[in-house]
Formats: structure tokens, C-alpha cells, sequence
């Protein structure tokens, strides 16, 4: 492997990672060599689109690629009443989260940004987010984590009936895979969640994601405007 003594399981987990992306970004098409700096270039340069070039999207539709896989699908989700049940609980949780400083957590004290579930990060091993577990503040505000938690349930429960009537074979895959007893699984098929309380997200990629996996959006709340651009598609989704 060209590595230089001593061999220590360090260089080793890194390169057979470091590995494993390079033929996953492959396996899709992505050329290995758009690099962090690449990647920045293509951001700036969607500020020069001109807006006559992109698509709305506005009605159910979904968008897919040569190979027929999906890119982009818009669609409503069938228990509107889950929808008011989480927009409640996220705004509840967010207002109860302004109120008190030490119940707010490091990732929303940073972007206004947490995330419910389990991870698998830089080790092969699965772990629950601290937001989830609630390590900065367990005594008081776990209970707050708990409530908003079960509040989702019958939302989760409404996306996941959405990949099982549109994405089976993919929904069997994932409903089956177990991360073993000390990982939970509140949102059925789905290791985790993010919620972004009250944000502008900017032009970006999600380094982390699988590269074969379906990312999920709900919008929530009261709002006018608010717009998903994807300036490679040349497509706006209207929220």
C-alpha cells in the first residue's frame, strides 16, 4: 500500500476509506478529482444563472436521469394532520429553546441545526447523536428532546409510507437493516433527522450522505416565498 513504518491501524482504516469513497463517487459518476476548491467554483457560479434558465417546479412530478434513477421528485404527503402535529412541536421546541440558553445545544447555538438519530461517522460503528441522547444538559432537557420526538412519529410515519408506495424495493432494503440493540430507530427507515429551525441554507454539498441515498425534505411552518434550487438541474422547486 506504499505506507511508511510504522503500520499502524490508523493508515489503514484511512486508506481503505479514503478507497471505498473514491469507488462509491465513481460507481455514480462523479469525477474523483472535483475537490473542495472545484466544488467552491461551482457554487460561485451559480450566482451568474440566469433565472429565465431554471424550471419551477410547482405540481407533484418526479425528474430522473438518464438511467431512470430519481433526482428530484415533488410530491404531497397524505396525513396533513401530521404535518400541523410536527410544525407545533418544532415551533414549540425552537421557542422553548430561545427561552432558555442552557438547554441549547452546540450545533444550535453554531447553524440553528440539530440532528435525532444515529450516525456512523469516521469509525464503522453506529452512535445516537448528542442532540438525541441530550449530553449537554440531560437532567432537565431530555424530556423537551423525548416530547418533540414523539410529536414527529406520525410525520415519519407518512414519509416512510411515501418511499414504500414509491420506492419499495428500497424501502425493504432499509427496513431491514439493523444497527444493532443500542441504536435507536424512531423514524423508521431513516438513521437520522436534521432539523433546521429558521434558516437560509446557501448553494452546498452534504459530504457525508451515501451517495446512492434519498435525502427527504418536509417544510414546515407559516412562511411566504421559500424556494429548493438545484443550479446543476437548472430546476426551482416552489415550497
Amino acid at each position: 500500500m506504499g505506507f511508511k513504518n510504522p503500520i499502524t491501524k490508523r493508515k489503514v482504516r484511512r486508506h481503505l476509506k479514503l478507497k471505498w469513497i473514491k469507488l462509491q463517487y465513481k460507481n455514480i459518476g462523479v469525477p474523483e478529482n472535483l475537490k473542495n476548491k472545484e466544488k467552491q467554483q461551482v457554487i460561485i457560479s451559480t450566482k451568474n444563472i440566469d433565472a429565465k434558465q431554471l424550471r419551477y417546479v410547482i405540481k407533484p412530478e418526479c425528474i430522473v436521469d438518464k438511467d431512470d434513477k430519481t433526482l428530484v421528485h415533488l410530491e404531497e404527503l397524505d396525513d396533513f394532520n401530521a404535518v400541523i402535529k410536527a410544525t407545533n412541536a418544532v415551533t414549540s421546541y425552537y421557542f422553548h429553546m430561545v427561552s432558555q440558553p442552557n438547554h441549547r445545544s452546540k450545533s444550535f447555538w453554531k447553524d440553528l441545526t440539530e440532528h435525532f438519530g444515529a450516525y456512523v461517522d469516521y469509525s464503522m460503528l453506529p452512535y445516537t447523536s448528542s442532540d438525541t441522547a441530550n449530553s449537554h444538559n440531560i437532567e432537565e432537557h431530555q424530556e423537551c428532546v423525548n416530547n418533540l420526538l414523539y410529536a414527529l412519529q406520525p410525520l415519519s410515519n407518512s414519509v416512510n409510507k411515501f418511499v414504500n408506495e414509491y420506492y419499495e424495493h428500497y424501502f425493504m432494503k432499509l427496513n431491514k437493516l439493523n444497527w444493532g440493540p443500542f441504536v435507536p430507530k424512531p423514524f423508521g427507515i431513516f438513521p437520522i433527522i436534521a432539523i433546521n429551525f429558521n434558516i437560509i441554507s446557501n448553494y452546498h454539498w452534504d459530504e457525508k450522505d451515501e451517495p446512492n441515498g434519498l435525502c427527504f425534505l418536509v417544510a414546515l411552518g407559516d412562511f411566504e416565498g421559500g424556494e429548493l434550487h438545484f443550479p446543476q438541474l437548472q430546476i426551482v422547486v416552489k415550497l
